[in-house]
């Protein structure tokens, strides 16, 4: 049978033509970080195998992908995806913000992460060790001890409302009630950023962020951070036109990755999720930003999307 090694040297030749990786390195670690997304797309497959096929299901080197993947971290190139982003800027602030360690000083002790205290977190910006202004995306979206990117914030914080963004709407609109209160909040600057999630209904996205200390759902960014954030609520709002588009599709596990390229590249430049009307242009918005669109998909509860070839 084949094995691992042998499965990632055949997937990165058959995709060696891509002009997203630099090498066979890259390509590998990109389907390794992948790999659990992989097997489950696969083994939706299952059920249209004739009688005498192996189900994926069973395949080793299918189970050993989807088990390295789980301990794999891949760095999102800034490069790759500083062309959707603002030119450099660093982050500036009028207010004298509070030290989170001081806040949360009684809470250290909290080490379950579902038991942080929860906060929300507005007129907010996010930047590294140099106060330049950086995306969330450069972030891994699930803890990881392996992770090399710094990422601090500032914002105002209140008490946690439940309000998200309306995808919808333009860029930046909170349903958030309490936006006008923000000035009400306290400056706060926080520490590392581990980890962030995405959380969404039919047309509004919930963003929280978690430090060691608390997690934070995020409200309006700052006038300063808002086209930052705008580029990550515009990858949101395509993966879940992505996900509408399959949901609509009688057969989801027949459709492949060109069949999704093709149609995100049918719309018209009025549509909230347009890109561009050149295929080879969407496809590589969608897999410069893979890492947030496969997390949505992931998380989505629906077994036909989550199985889908895409």
């Amino acid at each position: 049978e084949i094995s691992l090694d042998e499965l990632l040297a055949g997937m990165a030749r058959s995709m060696s033509g891509s002009k997203y990786f630099s090498g066979t390195a890259s390509l590998k670690a990109f389907i390794i970080s992948h790999g659990e997304f992989i097997y489950k797309q696969l083994i939706g497959l299952d059920t249209m195998l004739m009688e005498d096929d192996k189900e994926f299901e069973d395949i080793p080197a299918l189970i050993a992908l989807r088990d390295e993947s789980k301990k794999f971290y891949i760095k999102i190139n800034e490069d790759e995806i500083a062309n959707d982003y603002p030119l450099p800027a660093y982050y500036k602030s009028s207010l004298h913000e509070a030290e989170e360690s001081i806040i949360f000083y009684n809470d250290y002790d909290v080490y379950n992460i579902k038991d942080l205290p929860r906060s929300m977190l507005h007129n907010w910006a996010l930047y590294n060790s140099d106060s330049r202004l950086i995306s969330l995306e450069l972030l891994l979206m699930k803890p990881c001890s392996e992770i090399d990117v710094i990422i601090y914030g500032s914002g105002q914080m209140t008490a946690d409302d439940g309000s998200g963004f309306h995808l919808d709407k333009e860029e930046g609109q909170c349903s958030s009630a309490s936006g006008a209160q923000a000035t009400d909040g306290i400056p706060i600057c926080l520490s590392a950023i581990k980890e962030w999630k995405i959380e969404f209904g039919s047309s509004m996205v919930f963003i929280s962020i978690r430090t060691d200390m608390a997690w934070y759902r995020l409200g309006k960014p700052s006038k300063q951070y808002t086209p930052w954030y705008d580029t990550v609520l515009k990858t949101a709002r395509i993966a879940l036109s992505i996900i509408r588009f399959l949901k609509d599709q009688g057969c989801v596990s027949r459709l492949s990755f060109e069949d999704v390229i093709k149609k995100v590249s049918e719309y018209k430049q009025d549509h909230k999720s347009y890109i561009s009307s050149d295929p080879v242009a969407v496809e590589r918005y969608v897999v410069v930003h893979g890492q947030m669109i496969l997390q949505l998909f992931a998380e989505f509860p629906d077994d036909k999307i989550r199985k889908s070839s895409f």
